[in-house]
């Protein structure tokens, strides 16, 4: 009996429905998607957004063996602190400057940098290097403690000693033969991370977000790595660091670095560095040109719990971008971003309100023509910085890249949602449709709820259009809710049967644990494995298209949850 009702549930995730609901969703898999009107700097195919990841150069970890384990869809890696220093703490990083008097190198050619750049290029990872912040010994003394994230937020004293510091960096990578000037050209380099934040920028000694002083100090630290960049004969632009505030009003800032610094960038006067003239800064209306920003969801960043605020905030700051170099081609990522839950900034949401946040956001992302979305902090136990720690469970939001990452380079087809997706709090219904070379269908739903209230719905209605009339298809599901692809409500029942809680619920989830919980979680991490790895449904349905070339079904589709459908002949 049990046996006979589980496989009647199943079947009815196919079942054709005779009439379609007014809420529902229609693909078109014959016809190509179109982006939205107005200017659009992305392209029409499953672009891997999630491509990019940030490191922390855990040197305590990477100086010896040096064989980190990087995830499949990693290609960019952000190589966070990557000329500066945090000295203490879990992620600390060893200064690579030195004092250079009687010296010829002004930094340390032991420092792990070099050897994790040759990793790098071994294994085709594309490197961005976060050159910055100054190194302490080059800001003024007592001036280059540490600030709130651990590094120095001053400026330096000597910038023609800060000059021969970057110089020197970029002429020993070259002349020590391990990497060509050409082979840099195609790194990225920005520098710092969130300049527009006082707790990591400022020298004006401002308590301020955007603060114009911290501006000015900025320019003119932006032409003195440029011309030492330069000067040591790298031929790639200088992208600016991830502003953290993008336009006026987020996170009550009044102001805003955007639009005057991207002014200044395309302007050629205000040259600020005493050492060598840069002008122009953009070398040519041919180079494509990088900008990023941060956008954080949740109760502590600069959206809310609704992830179609990111197409906003996208939109205003790719036409800022345009506006000032409206011949360049422009190309627009988030340069850092997660769902803040509980404002634990360094954690990301692991559970499946995290999977249905993220999967919304690479569908705006996409949407909005934004070439990365850098997810900061920790979006698996298999996270490129805890490699060592972790036995390698994918957490929810990871295994929504593994949906993702099959339908990878595919052309979208057009999707749209008819329909209301809830009442109290944000929700959310959308999807993403591909179709592959060798005719492959794939559609990807997500249903993301945040807040109380009731949802609208636990399933759609589903209209396919565009099929080969009369084909039949066999279709195969893969999905993420509270008891797929996800072992934290599992962990979370056990840990109540200890009398134990989750402060939350982590994406890195062994980065909180404490004694008791590790040994909850030690005696039943086989069953979170097999809970936590995404699997195709063991029992693929039929599915045959009508003479008209289309095709009715309903699918489950709870709040916060994700689902991949394929279809093949």
């Amino acid at each position: 009996m049990k046996a006979a009702g589980l496989r009647s549930a199943l079947f009815c995730l196919f079942a054709l429905a005779g009439v379609l609901k007014a809420s529902r969703l229609e693909v078109d898999f014959g016809r190509p998607w179109h982006p939205p009107a107005g200017p659009f700097t992305g392209t029409v195919s499953i672009n891997p957004v999630w491509a990019r990841q940030n490191v922390w150069l855990p040197w305590r970890r990477w100086d010896s063996a040096m064989t980190p384990r990087f995830e499949p869809y990693v290609t960019e890696l952000a190589l966070v602190m990557a000329t500066g220093a945090r000295p203490d703490g879990e992620f600390s990083v060893p200064d690579l400057y030195r004092d250079s008097a009687g010296l010829i190198a002004p930094f340390d050619p032991g420092h792990p940098l070099f050897k994790v750049l040759a990793v790098l290029k071994a294994k085709k990872v594309r490197p961005i290097l976060d050159i910055g912040p100054v190194p302490r010994l080059l800001c003024a003394p007592g001036k280059g403690e540490p600030g709130p994230f651990g590094w120095a937020v001053d400026a330096p004293t000597d910038y023609r000693e800060y000059h021969r510091y970057i110089k020197g960096i970029f002429t020993y990578l070259i002349a020590s033969r391990r990497f060509t000037a050409a082979e840099m050209g195609g790194w990225g380099f920005q520098l710092m991370r969130e300049p527009d934040n006082f707790q990591s920028w400022n020298p004006a000694g401002k308590k301020k977000l955007a603060d114009p002083g911290n501006l000015l100090a900025y320019e003119r630290l932006y032409d003195c790595t440029l011309a030492g960049m330069r000067d040591a004969g790298i031929t790639a632009n200088l992208a600016l660091g991830n502003l953290m505030i993008p336009e006026p009003g987020i996170m009550g800032s009044k102001s805003s670095w955007t639009e005057p610094l991207l002014a200044w960038l395309a302007s050629e006067k205000d040259n600020r560095c005493p050492e060598r003239l840069v002008l122009p800064r953009i070398r040519s209306t041919r180079d494509t040109l990088d900008f990023s920003f941060t956008a954080y969801g949740g109760d502590d960043g600069q959206m809310g719990f609704d992830p179609r605020e990111l197409a906003t905030l996208a939109g205003h700051f790719r036409d800022a971008a345009i506006r000032h170099f409206p011949r360049n081609p422009i190309r627009i990522s988030i340069g850092e971003g997660n769902l803040i839950v509980k404002r634990l900034l360094h954690r990301s949401e692991g559970s499946e309100l995290g999977a249905a946040w993220n999967a919304a956001i690479y569908k705006i992302s996409m949407d909005a023509g934004l070439h990365r979305y850098q997810q900061w902090g920790f979006v698996s136990a298999r996270h490129i910085s805890q490699f060592l720690e972790h036995g390698g469970l994918p957490s929810a939001p990871y295994n929504v890249i593994g949906m993702l990452g099959r339908m990878e380079g595919q052309p979208r087809r057009e999707v749209r949602w008819i329909g209301e997706t809830g009442s109290d709090g944000a929700s959310y219904i959308d999807a993403l449709a591909s179709k592959g070379a060798d005719g492959s269908l794939r559609l990807f739903a997500f249903h993301y709820r945040a807040g109380g209230g009731r949802a609208s719905t636990d399933s759609i209605d589903v209209l396919l259009t565009g099929l080969e009339p009369d084909r039949q298809y066999t279709v195969v599901r893969y999905l993420i809710d509270s008891s797929h692809a996800n072992y934290i409500p599992a962990f979370e029942k056990d840990l109540r049967g200890k009398r134990l809680s989750l402060e939350t619920r982590d994406a890195c989830m062994e980065y909180q644990f404490n004694a008791a919980q590790r040994a909850v979680w030690d005696a039943n991490k086989e069953k979170y494995r097999q809970l936590a790895t995404l699997r195709a449904d063991a029992d693929p349905r039929m599915l045959k298209a009508d003479a008209q070339s289309r095709a009715r079904f309903r699918v489950p589709l709870p709040p916060n949850s994700v689902v991949l459908l394929e279809l093949k002949k």
